[in-house]
């Protein structure tokens, strides 16, 4: 799950968040009676501010893990690997000051690329949100807040698309941390299969060729 959360960071601190971040994980997340994992005490703390830190690194840790275990289903004889998705577009393009004081474009969170010697790879969006609140009998304020999240994700893989209009997987996530009364992941799916071309030198479409005639494209 850290390893997940902090795949955007960079330098020489990157190994250190990892390690701290799995420290809170081991100390948010327990076993009950019933052998099953939840919350610990300190993974109920009161104070807000935690609770959603926690909320955002939680459902990145378990929204990633549904989402490998779902490729990786699909894909079994494949070797999956998660990558950051604004690592992967702003690839050799790093921001100045202006597009950094500025919003992004809506955009999924992560790629799940499944790959296999010889083949195209294959690729999912996924988005993950999560929140940290008591369901409430009258309001149902918990369930109204994950619709709103995936309709959120839906809303961000939307604005990336790989090969042919409208079919590009998709997994949106939105997890649910409500106490005693466990956790849940929530995910929506969009069928289709997503292919990079092969990287073979010196052919058609390779995904290596250096552009020389267009310099600047971003």
């Amino acid at each position: 799950m850290a390893r997940g959360y902090v795949l955007a960071g960079q330098g020489m601190g990157r190994g250190l968040a990892e390690h701290w971040l799995s420290l809170k994980f081991c100390e948010a997340l327990g076993n009950n009676r019933a052998g099953a994992m939840d919350l610990t005490d300190k993974g109920r703390t009161p104070e807000r501010w935690y609770k959603a830190m926690q909320a955002r690194e939680l459902a990145v840790g378990f929204g990633l893990a549904a989402a490998e275990h779902i490729v990786q289903q699909r894909y079994t004889d494949h070797v999956t690997s998660i990558l950051d998705t604004s690592t992967v577009l702003r690839a050799g393009w790093p921001l100045n000051v202006s597009q950094r004081n500025k919003s992004s474009r809506p955009r999924p969170d992560y790629l799940i690329e499944a790959w296999k010697p010889g083949e195209p790879s294959k690729i999912t969006l996924v988005a993950c949100r999560g929140n940290h609140q008591k369901p409430s009998k009258r309001g149902g304020r918990t369930r109204s807040t994950t619709v709103q999240q995936l309709a959120k994700g839906a809303e961000l893989t939307e604005g990336m698309h790989i090969g042919p209009w409208n079919t590009t997987p998709c997994l949106m996530l939105s997890t649910e941390l409500m106490g005693q009364g466990g956790i849940v992941v929530n995910a929506l799916q969009t069928p289709g299969e997503a292919l990079l071309p092969l990287r073979t030198p010196g052919t058609p479409g390779n995904a290596d060729a250096e552009i020389r005639d267009k310099p600047g494209i971003p």
